[in-house]
């Protein structure tokens, strides 16, 4: 029970006592009349203190007054005496009920009042003008949470004590003198430890000489917008110096930085704001529409698939410009936007067209050259034939014979790099692997071989003499495998790579030759053939070894990397 219930009961008793003994004396005297009345006070007092047990007390204790008036008549008090009397129980049991519903229901508006001001997610405190100070007179829970008052502290305490500046106080003072309330200040208070917090302060005159002052932590609020201020510089730092050109666009441009606006030679005044499309030029370099192949791109970024093509600009000049673009969704608040980048790559495409002229100038010379060097060899096999007939000396057949042998060397080794000179010299592109495969077998007399396939749709990103590769395994399983009866192609993934199994029923590889045969000049016939779909796969990052059983066939196994492979739709 709390000290102040105590106390109250306390007086209530006393003052009740106090009443019943001056009743009781002044019925059996002369001042009969009043002696009801000093009954009130503790009534009205009991009444105001416990609206609900008030009653009962008030009840009980003019009950008393029935033998306190039996007394006075036995020692001579009139009998309109003892009518009043008796009527004063009536006027007490009244009053109580009286005063007990108005004490109820002020006790109830000063409790949802009070259970308004302690649970506001608000720090709140009371204060009162007293003797020209300002006192607190109480704080809320969340007030003392966040100033670090202890229960009872704040009250007595100057409510400039709680303001890190006391000009903050000063101001806030004279608006509730002239205005009488003051709303959405910033302001710094002080905690009873002596921290500083950052608050939003309102403040109110209420009657009774009472202020009002209500405050919010901003600290985390501030802190926060700290945060994004160096978030958001950081950005445009970044933004502003990257080497590649940035813009932000819906239909039109929203944003972009220095760099794209000194790539498409065009001050940024005439970018932001502008229709991408008015950068274009009609047609791509492939031959499609700019609008509409661009449209596709941004559609398809929108959807939240990353776009990352090759696209030409048209600079204010009219100049063409070479890129590799990515468009990428972005939700900010306005909505969803594009964030795209450019990568000027005019002068790597000037470099690649004059290696690729460079090549071709090479391969033609190649070409021509070959051909001079076949047409030598025929000629000299020719005189080696005439030679052979005319020698009679078994050492110089011999030697002629050797001399036959190294010209038909030569002569494979020039036909491969009519092979080898292609590889490379195009640019690697996505190839049905069944499809390739079945391609591959044109030319080949695989007699009654079954073939055991994968479907259709799976795609490999390799060099275009990708189909080389299973026509010289085909081909090797053909030449050296003895028996052939089946020849299989399986597709196995695994860990985010890709694995494909060739193998066929055939006689195998011994385990001494696994590495050899992918050595060039290795093997009976020209030695190319292994070498070549090693170099070929390598282009793409592609990889193969052979890991089958003697005696139970040949295996090759190709390693495809993640991002060289996928499934069509």
């Amino acid at each position: 029970m709390k000290r102040s219930v105590i106390a109250q009961i306390a007086v209530l008793i006393t003052i009740s006592l106090a009443a019943l003994y001056g009743s009781a004396v002044g019925l059996q005297g002369d001042f009969y009349p009043f002696a009801p009345l000093l009954l009130f006070p503790p009534v009205i007092l009991a009444a105001y203190w416990f609206p609900r047990q008030g009653i009962y007390f008030s009840l009980a204790l003019g009950l008393l007054l029935f033998p306190l008036s039996y007394l006075g008549l036995l020692t001579g008090m009139p009998l309109p005496g003892f009518a009043l009397t008796t009527a004063s129980f009536y006027v007490l049991v009244a009053a109580a009920v009286t005063v007990s519903s108005l004490s109820s229901r002020l006790k109830s508006e000063e409790g949802r009042y009070q259970g308004i001001f302690d649970r506001c997610v608000a720090g709140m405190v009371m204060a009162r003008k007293k003797d020209g100070e300002v006192l607190g007179t109480d704080i809320n829970i969340h007030g003392a949470a966040m100033l670090d008052y202890g229960e009872g502290d704040f009250r007595g305490s100057s409510l400039a004590s709680i303001f890190a500046r006391y000009q903050d106080y000063k101001v806030m003072m004279e608006t509730l003198d002239q205005e009488g309330m003051i709303l959405n200040r910033e302001v710094t208070l002080r905690a009873h430890n002596g921290d500083q917090k950052p608050s939003l302060l309102s403040a109110t005159l209420v009657p009774d000489d009472l202020i009002l002052v209500t405050f919010i932590d901003i600290g985390q609020r501030m802190a926060a917008e700290k945060a994004i201020h160096e978030s958001e510089k950081k950005y445009r730092t970044l933004f502003e110096n990257s080497s590649v050109g940035i813009f932000l666009m819906n239909d039109r441009f929203i944003d972009c930085n220095e760099q794209l606006a000194t790539l498409l030679g065009c001050p940024r005044d005439r970018i932001i704001g502008y229709d991408p499309s008015g950068f274009f030029p009609p047609l791509q370099p492939d031959g499609t529409p700019s609008e509409s192949s661009f449209r596709d791109h941004t559609a398809s970024a929108t959807l939240g698939h990353p776009e990352h093509f090759s696209w030409r600009y048209q600079r204010e000049d009219k100049s063409p410009l070479d890129t590799e673009m990515t468009l990428k969704a972005l939700e900010t608040p306005d909505g969803k936007v594009l964030f795209a980048t450019l990568h000027d790559v005019t002068e790597r495409l000037r470099a690649e067209e004059a290696l690729v002229k460079a090549n071709a100038k090479l391969n033609l010379l190649s070409s021509v050259t070959r051909h001079d060097v076949f047409n030598q060899l025929t000629i000299m096999t020719g005189y080696l034939e005439l030679a052979r007939l005319k020698a009679r000396s078994p050492d110089v057949k011999d030697y002629l014979s050797k001399v036959e042998t190294a010209a038909e060397t030569i002569y494979r080794q020039i036909s491969f790099t009519r092979i080898y000179q292609d590889i490379g010299t195009s640019s690697p592109a996505w190839q049905d692997l069944r499809k390739t495969f079945d391609k591959s077998l044109e030319g080949l007399d695989t007699g009654k071989i079954s073939f055991a396939l994968p479907p259709e749709g799976l795609w490999l990103f390799a060099d275009p003499l990708l189909e080389k590769v299973f026509f010289n395994l085909v081909d090797n399983s053909l030449r050296h495998g003895g028996t052939v009866s089946r020849i299989s192609l399986e597709a196995d993934p695994s860990a985010g790579s890709l694995v494909l199994v060739y193998r066929d029923d055939g006689e195998g590889i011994p385990p001494g030759e696994r590495e050899e045969i992918f050595k060039r000049g290795y093997g009976k016939n020209t030695g190319y053939g292994l070498f070549l779909i090693r170099e070929i796969l390598s282009i793409t990052g592609l990889s193969i070894k052979e890991t089958g059983t003697p005696g139970e066939g040949a295996r090759f196994e190709i390693h495809v990397p993640e991002g060289s492979y996928r499934l069509a739709p």
